[in-house]
């Protein structure tokens, strides 16, 4: 069987195509396995591959048995720090402003940790999942909840222990502050971490828990000395007036 091309150029005047030919021939290579038909597969696409068919099959159970949470890691250190944006002083007061940053932060922490034994006290029949940094799909927990808590108010730590060495150096390059002699932005950077880190512990969260609003009259355990707690004072009240 031909094909004539009509109202073509003479150049083309004369040309065919034989149909049943090249019907023949592609079902002649469909039934021979080419090697472009095969690649290879590393172990990570292998992972990725299972963990995205894994998350499309948990997928069709929660549409049927819970819903999909937008409740994720970055979700709580958002909110975390929502949370201590919105809690502020009654007043100007701008003395002992890093004893009433560590309150701020383990207030927070205890209610949104509050928050949560709310939210799983009691049987629900709802289920609850999560999208995991890795793209998969898993149920959530009270305890994966706490562990995003727990992360956020270390990122916190870490950004205000870093902040805390750089202030240091300001203060000490314009004599704002006097600190021990020989001590460097890395040494009160880990002074400060220190104390971030020790203050969230179930006592201090029981403090501030009964504080309410007077977490200025708060002096919970830091782990550290006095001469310390007062230098780091210095150095968040010499930012703050300078702010």
């Amino acid at each position: 069987m031909g094909i004539q091309i009509k109202g073509t150029t003479s150049q083309y005047s004369g040309y065919s195509v034989d149909v049943a030919r090249m019907q023949q021939r592609l079902e002649e290579q469909e039934a021979v396995q080419c090697p472009q038909d095969t690649a290879e597969i590393s172990e990570a696409g292998k992972r990725a591959l299972q963990n995205k068919m894994s998350a499309m099959s948990t997928g069709r159970q929660f549409a049927v048995a819970g819903h999909l949470s937008s409740v994720s890691s970055y979700e709580y250190c958002s909110r975390f720090e929502k949370e201590l944006t919105e809690l502020k002083r009654d007043n100007d007061t701008k003395t002992n402003c890093f004893e009433y940053h560590v309150n701020k932060m383990v207030s927070v922490y205890e209610k949104m940790k509050a928050d949560l034994e709310v939210k799983y006290d009691g049987d629900s029949e709802t289920v609850e999942y999560y999208v995991s940094e890795d793209g998969s799909i898993a149920q959530l927990t009270k305890e994966k909840e706490l562990e995003f808590l727990q992360n956020a108010y270390e990122k916190h730590s870490l950004l205000m222990a870093t902040s805390t060495g750089i202030w240091a150096e300001l203060a000490k390059q314009y004599g704002g502050v006097k600190l021990v002699e020989n001590s460097n932005s890395e040494e009160i950077e880990k002074l400060a971490y220190r104390a971030f880190s020790s203050a969230n512990n179930e006592e201090n969260q029981l403090l501030v828990s009964q504080a309410k609003d007077e977490l200025d009259k708060l002096r919970l355990n830091l782990n550290i000395t006095s001469g310390a707690r007062n230098w780091l004072n210095q150095i968040w009240d010499y930012y703050a007036d300078d702010n």
